[in-house]
């Protein structure tokens, strides 16, 4: 290459074996870094990458993004809480990302009409 990006790592964001259609639609950094969030449509899962010291991935979990295709998402500013626009499924779900594991776990969801955009 003469000079600009060259890949260091490929990984999938989607489960071993998933069969089906599906696109990444969304990605974003923890708080503090420690943990890369991405978004899978059609899986409608959201996938969890450790962040190692050298910048390389690693898988640390995968979770279903609590509707159906999963347009955006944020992570809130204190880092506390993943919140996740499912647009097929007319809904917004609320996690509260684990301290130790980043893994968001499961909280609520509020029902509206196609959210597409998520902003703090």
């Amino acid at each position: 290459m003469n000079g600009g990006l060259r890949p260091v790592q490929t990984l999938t964001t989607l489960s071993d074996g998933f069969i089906g259609e599906s696109a990444c639609a969304d990605i974003h950094l923890g708080k503090g870094e420690k943990y890369l969030y991405g978004s899978n449509r059609g899986e409608n899962t959201i996938v969890i990458f450790s962040v190692g010291s050298d910048g390389k991935l690693a898988l640390a979990g995968r979770i279903p993004c609590g509707g159906n295709w999963p347009r955006n998402f944020v992570i809130d500013p204190s880092g506390k809480f993943l919140l996740v626009g499912n647009q097929k499924s007319g809904d917004i779900s609320l996690f509260r990302i684990n301290e130790k594991t980043g893994i968001p776990e499961y909280k609520n969801d509020y029902k509206l009409t196609t959210p597409a955009c998520l902003k703090f």
